[in-house]
């Protein structure tokens, strides 16, 4: 098992959010340990001094005008001036227009951090992401109150609880969603096809997510198939994947079938740890790209206990980020046959940071490509066999994948 970080230490997630589970793409885990404080700096003189050593042409007297006109003349008195301080550094980052990057004040920045490592959640049970800016439903967990309501992955959120959702960030539409189980949330939905906005009223529950099951399979000609299925990418599924392979092995499976549909990403060494399986060690399974022409490549390690084993991967609309960099490894390296429906295209990458209030802030970083340098940001994979969106129920593209092995078998 990968050992847990202690606070100081980093870790890489990739993922689209999940409504109860923060998690999000690329992100790096940090704390910084800065001894500046609110009770040792003056705010004001301090963001002086930022313009100053940046040589911003702005004028930093009018922020601290604005700031004494609040204090002083704003009728809703009192004014927490705590607020305004966490209110202006989110301004900043708000003003990015990136709806994956925010900043957390301490509340809520202790809530993401807990949400990173749920296995039992209580909310909707889906995944939020951002297409052609507006917000969409990835993809609804099985047996979740999304999935049971109707949502479907792409469904526009456009309001939540009647407040508009046009400029919302994903964490702010996640923090509205979630709630106590048995509470109420109302969506305002968007679908393709449909020519007016309808409500679906979803009732909150607890959700146990387990991100890897197995099971033997068989093709419709006899032939034994392994049957592995990731929801997402935790810090134990590279550890339970391996049990999982382990198992199925001793059934001496003809051929292995990795579902990854609905999986919304994960921690991205998980997902690097699952690639090991069937690449050889220090294969590249991605490649970074930062500012100023950086590039950061990560690589497979440990032993290949899949190669030579023919294998299938599912994919849909629902499946991004983490679940993308593995699908598009394999595929980059005809390591496996793809399946399914064009995937989501997530390809951005966030830092977490931590600071010594409790405060944090998400921002994207990067972007990623395959192996093969495909951008597959707002595009997503295209599958080698392609199951129709209307036709690709989950059972459909895994009926799919097992008459291909027959095919596969009689060539």
């Amino acid at each position: 098992m990968t050992p847990k970080p202690s606070p100081g230490s980093s870790r890489i997630l990739l993922t689209i959010v999940l409504i109860g589970l923060g998690f999000l793409v690329g992100v790096a885990v940090g704390r910084v340990d800065s001894t500046a404080t609110a009770t040792n700096v003056n705010f004001l003189e301090a963001i002086g001094q930022a313009f100053s050593e940046r040589s911003v042409p702005a004028d930093p007297s009018i922020f601290r005008r604005v700031w004494d006109l609040i204090d002083q003349e704003y009728v809703g008195q009192p004014v927490d001036d705590q607020q305004l301080y966490y209110g202006a550094v989110k301004g900043i980052v708000d003003v990015l227009g990136d709806r994956y990057s925010s900043f957390f004040s301490p509340r809520p920045s202790e809530a993401f951090k807990e949400s990173l490592d749920e296995t039992a959640f209580d909310g909707i049970g889906a995944e939020l992401g951002v297409r052609d800016e507006t917000l969409v439903v990835i993809a609804p967990l099985p047996g979740s109150p999304a999935e049971q309501a109707g949502l479907r992955a792409g469904d526009a959120i456009l309001a939540i609880d009647g407040v508009t959702a046009i400029d919302m960030t994903v964490d702010e539409a996640v923090e509205r969603i979630r709630g106590e189980g048995g509470t109420t949330v109302t969506l305002t939905v968007g679908r393709q096809g449909e020519t007016e906005a309808f409500d679906v009223a979803l009732v909150r529950a607890t959700i146990v997510v387990n991100s890897v099951r197995w099971e033997m399979r068989a093709t419709p000609a006899g032939q034994p198939v392994a049957y592995v299925r990731i929801s997402h990418f935790t810090e134990e599924t590279p550890q339970l994947f391996a049990q999982a392979v382990q198992e199925v092995l001793l059934n001496q499976p003809a051929a292995f079938l990795l579902d990854l549909q609905n999986n919304p990403g994960g921690f991205l060494d998980a997902s690097i740890q699952v690639a090991g399986h069937f690449l050889a060690e220090n294969t590249p399974v991605l490649i970074e790209e930062r500012v100023n022409d950086a590039t950061v490549t990560l690589r497979t390690s440990g032993t290949p206990t899949l190669a030579g084993v023919p294998a299938v991967v599912l994919v849909n609309e629902g499946s991004a980020s983490a679940s993308e960099i593995l699908a598009g490894a394999l595929q980059d390296y005809d390591a496996a046959t793809l399946i399914g429906e064009q995937t989501f295209g997530k390809g951005r990458v966030q830092t977490f940071e931590e600071f010594a209030d409790g405060s944090s802030l998400k921002l994207t970083v990067a972007t990623w490509a395959t192996p093969l340098g495909r951008q597959i940001d707002g595009k997503g994979i295209t599958p080698d066999i392609v199951v129709e969106p209307d036709n690709a129920a989950l059972d459909a593209s895994l009926d799919r994948a097992l008459q291909f092995l027959d095919e596969r078998a009689d060539a």
